[in-house]
């Protein structure tokens, strides 16, 4: 039996996870009172909220990868990046990480990553080498012929994330897993090598996180948060190095690209302009969180993503191209189309997430994780660019890897069982 959700199920240092969190909540609150009330607000509170919530995160494991696609989102979204805004532009964005960091703690309460995963008998496991090397060759050639190969990447990405977990499943030992997950890293930066013209980081983010997050939740490999943070300032450069930039632009105003979604939330909360305000835009937005991926020749009336015309209605297309969108962030995405009733609108879309999460465990047969996998780390996008930006990225992942796992069943039925003990 395989229990995959992580190394323990508690975090390491409970008193002082404990008190981290008491801090973080209290300055949540003084951000927030803070907005009414100006005389006890000051700016030093966002940086009181990164420090508290960091120190929170390097106190934990990572359980599933629910946890590693929070930690990585706060990481990527908000350690560096929120107080250079604050620093460069004077822009606070606050509010909007004392937002995230409720809205996950919340999600993680809710986890319902399976406990256990039974082994299948010890069997040949030729099919599933054949359906990996299938699903690696395609990431790597698929750019051939695909005009963005860092998103024509996904369902390759799919059908290998879920012949990685058959072949684990199997009883496949940790040196072998390790191997695959190697050989699935190594296909994606090969895609990204040959094709790759430096767009959709966060997205090419998402995707190196499946595979390792595969190995850790079947290997009971710990990940500490406080090991990505000290892996950030590599990370960084690489991100900046890939789009062209000089690396010493991320402690600068230059950084603006992973700033957007913070930038353009606060111009939307400071009441100056709301955006298409009304139930019926919601709603089209709610859409394509779980229907981006459907064919707009087929779907005439399909809605448009908030991103991109929200550039239309708020600030024009003079000096930008005509597919030129932002990234409004998961709060801006809800300030462009409920107005002050945001905060509504994040608890359905949060209730959303978890029912959906729920559903996708239960057709996965509750007895695989890759699905929930690809379903976690695409939130990453979520985070970053709202609702349409997840649709049109997660469910190319998510539909290969259930309509696989049912397939499965049909070739072994009765097949996962238990493997009997030894002796």
């Amino acid at each position: 039996m395989y229990k995959p959700t992580g190394v323990s199920n508690k975090d390491e240092g409970a008193a002082l996870s404990s008190a981290f969190t008491i801090l973080t909540y209290v300055t949540i609150a003084l951000c927030f009172v803070g907005q009414s009330i100006t005389e006890i607000y000051t700016s030093k509170y966002l940086f009181a909220l990164v420090a508290f919530q960091t120190a929170r995160l390097c106190l934990r494991y990572f359980r599933s990868s629910l946890d590693l696609a929070i930690g990585v989102s706060f990481l990527l979204l908000y350690v560096p990046f929120a107080p250079n805004l604050l620093i460069f532009d004077g822009i606070d964005a606050s509010v909007i990480i004392s937002i995230f960091v409720i809205f996950t703690d919340v999600l993680r309460r809710f986890d319902n990553t399976p406990d256990f995963i039974p082994l299948l008998y010890e069997r040949n496991t030729w099919l599933q080498w054949c359906g990996l090397a299938v699903g690696l060759l395609s990431i790597v050639l698929v750019g051939v012929v695909a005009p963005r190969p860092e998103m024509s990447l996904m369902i390759p990405i799919g059908i290998a994330l879920y012949f990685q977990e058959s072949l684990i499943q199997r009883g496949q030992e940790r040196r072998g897993s390790v191997f695959v997950f190697l050989l699935f890293e190594i296909a994606i930066l090969g895609n990204l090598f040959l094709y790759w013209g430096g767009y959709g980081r966060l997205a090419v983010a998402a995707y190196l996180i499946m595979p390792f997050a595969m190995l850790c939740s079947y290997h009971r490999i710990g990940i500490k948060f406080s090991y990505l943070v000290l892996a950030m300032p590599a990370l960084l450069g690489w991100a900046m190095v890939v789009r062209g930039e000089e690396v010493n632009s991320i402690t600068s105003a230059a950084a603006i690209g992973v700033t957007d979604h913070m930038r353009f939330t606060e111009y939307l909360r400071s009441g100056l302009r709301y955006g298409d305000v009304g139930m019926a835009p919601y709603l089209k937005q709610l859409e394509l969180f779980f229907l981006n991926w459907f064919p707009r020749d087929e779907w005439l009336s399909k809605p448009v993503g908030a991103g991109y015309y929200s550039v239309d209605l708020l600030w024009g297309r003079i000096g930008v191209g005509d597919d030129y969108n932002v990234s409004l962030g998961f709060v801006g995405d809800q300030l462009f189309t409920l107005g002050d009733a945001y905060p509504i609108g994040l608890m359905v879309i949060l209730t959303a997430i978890i029912l959906t999460r729920r559903a996708i465990a239960w057709l996965s047969g509750n007895d695989s994780v890759a699905a929930l996998i690809a379903f976690d780390a695409t939130l990453l996008t979520y985070f970053w660019g709202g609702m349409a930006a997840f649709g049109a990225r997660a469910w190319f992942v998510i539909f290969p890897i259930l309509a696989l796992s049912r397939l499965g069943k049909v070739w072994e039925p009765g097949g996962r069982q238990p493997r009997p003990r030894n002796g």
